[in-house]
C-alpha cells in the first residue's frame, strides 16, 4: 500500500535523528516521551506524493485535535462594528526580526511587497547591526530601525536570539507604543497578508474577548501532544503541559503583554527565562504564558511555515484568505534540492527570478499594482522569450 511504501522509504532514507544535546533543542516536545537516546522518526508523519521529478517524501501537517480552530469559530464573524483604527490595522504593531547577513537577500523583497500594505500599522525592523542604506529606507517609509543592545551580541547563539526577542518585546512597552492593542512578531522569511491578519485579530477582540489576554499563532506541536517543562525550574513545575506558537509569526494582545512583561519585557529578562526553561525563544513565550498564567494559545491553521510542503498545505485558490506564508530554499525533497514555496496560480515570475515566490504572490493579491501589470503585459507580448527557469505548477490542486 501507499502507507507501507512511505514507511519503507522513510525508514530507509532517514532512519533516525540524532538528539541535539545543545542548548535550546526543539526535539522531544511530547511530555509522554522518554529520553532513550536517538529518536526514530515517525513514518506516519510523512506521506508519499508523485511529482514531475518522481516520488517524493513530504511531511504532513500537524494534527490539531477536535477543538474548533480559530478561523472556524463563529466569534470571528464579527458581532460588533469595528472602528476605523481596527480596520486599518492602526492598533497593531509589528516587529520584523532580521540580521545584517539577510539585509540584501531577504529584506528587499519584503520592503517591496507585503510591508507596503501595512497602512497605519507600525513596523520596527530589529536587527543586529548598523546598515545606513536600510535605516534610510526605513526612515523614509515611517518605519523604525532598531539595533539590539550590545549585551545581546556577547551571548551564545541560542541566548542571543532570546535577547533579540526581548528587545522586540521591550518596544511594545515604550510610552509612544502603549496605544497599540496588538504586538506581532514576524521573521524575515515570511509574507503576511495583513488584511486577513488584522481582521482576524479584530475578530478575536470583538468576540467578547476585549480586555482578556490573548496569544495567537500556529501551534508548534500536535495539539494532542503538548510540550512540557522537562525539569523543575523557577518558572514552572516539571511535567507542566503547554502549547506554543511557531516563531515565524505570532501575536500577543496588550493585556497579554502586560502579564508577561516581568518575564519577557527586556532582552536580559527574556534570556534569563530561556535559560531557566532550557528552551528557544518561541517555545519560551508559550511556556511562560502556559505555566505562569495558565493561559493557552488561540490557534490557527492559516499561518504556513516551510516546515510543511507548502504546495500541498495551501490551496492556491484561497491565498487571499490565508494569514502568512514562508519559503525554504532547497528544503523540500529528501536527498535533493527543491525549493519549498507556495503555489501561486498564474505566477508572473519564475523561481529563477523570484525564489520565494513572494512577488508572484503579491501580484496575485494585488494585480492592480504597476509592477504587476507591467510584468503581465511583458509576458503576454514576449511569450516566446519567456525564460526557461522553473515555474511553480499547482499540480496538487
Amino acid at each position: 500500500s501507499e502507507h507501507n511504501s512511505t514507511r519503507r522509504i522513510v525508514s530507509a532514507g532517514v532512519a533516525s535523528a540524532t538528539r541535539d544535546d545543545q542548548l535550546f533543542s526543539k526535539g522531544g516536545s511530547n511530555c509522554q516521551e522518554e529520553d532513550k537516546g536517538p529518536r526514530k522518526l515517525d513514518p506516519s508523519m510523512f506521506q508519499l506524493v508523485y511529482t514531475s521529478n518522481g516520488p517524493t517524501i513530504v511531511r504532513k501537517r500537524r494534527v490539531f485535535g477536535p477543538e474548533p480552530l480559530v478561523e472556524q469559530d463563529e466569534s470571528l464573524q464579527g458581532h460588533r462594528e469595528l472602528s476605523d483604527l481596527e480596520r486599518s490595522g492602526g492598533n497593531v504593531m509589528f516587529t520584523l526580526r532580521t540580521m545584517l547577513r539577510y539585509h540584501t537577500s531577504r529584506v528587499p523583497v519584503l520592503m517591496e511587497t507585503w510591508l507596503t500594505t501595512l497602512n497605519r500599522s507600525k513596523l520596527f525592523i530589529v536587527t543586529d547591526g548598523e546598515d545606513g542604506a536600510l535605516r534610510t529606507q526605513a526612515d523614509e517609509r515611517g518605519m523604525r530601525y532598531v539595533v539590539v543592545p550590545t549585551e545581546c551580541g556577547n551571548m551564545s547563539s541560542g541566548l542571543k536570539l532570546c535577547c533579540k526577542a526581548g528587545t522586540e518585546f521591550s518596544l511594545a512597552f515604550q510610552e509612544e507604543n502603549l496605544h497599540y492593542d496588538w504586538f506581532c512578531h514576524v521573521d524575515d522569511d515570511m509574507y503576511v497578508v495583513t488584511e486577513t491578519l488584522v481582521n482576524t485579530l479584530a475578530g478575536l477582540r470583538g468576540s467578547g474577548a476585549k480586555g482578556k489576554p490573548l496569544y495567537f499563532g500556529y501551534p508548534g506541536s500536535d495539539w494532542r501532544k503538548p510540550r512540557c517543562i522537562k525539569g523543575a525550574s523557577e518558572i514552572g513545575a516539571a511535567g507542566f503541559e503547554y502549547h506554543f506558537a511557531v516563531g515565524g509569526l505570532y501575536c500577543l494582545s496588550r493585556e497579554m503583554l502586560t502579564l508577561v512583561q516581568p518575564h519577557l519585557g527586556t532582552g536580559l529578562k527574556f534570556s534569563d527565562a530561556c535559560l531557566k526553561l532550557f528552551e528557544p525563544e518561541d517555545v519560551t513565550v508559550g511556556a511562560i504564558i502556559g505555566s505562569v498564567f495558565n493561559l493557552t494559545l488561540s490557534r490557527t491553521t492559516l499561518i504556513h511555515s516551510h516546515g510543511v510542503h507548502l504546495g500541498l498545505a495551501v490551496d492556491p485558490h484561497t491565498l487571499a484568505s490565508q494569514i502568512a506564508f514562508s519559503y525554504g530554499y532547497g528544503s523540500l525533497r529528501w536527498g535533493e534540492e527543491e525549493d519549498n514555496v507556495v503555489c501561486v496560480p498564474g505566477a508572473l515570475f519564475p523561481l529563477k527570478e523570484d525564489r520565494s515566490q513572494f512577488w508572484s504572490l503579491h501580484c496575485h493579491l494585488h494585480p492592480e499594482l504597476h509592477t504587476c501589470l507591467k510584468q503581465k503585459q511583458w509576458l503576454q507580448t514576449n511569450s516566446r522569450l519567456v525564460p526557461q527557469g522553473r515555474w511553480v505548477h499547482c499540480m496538487f490542486w
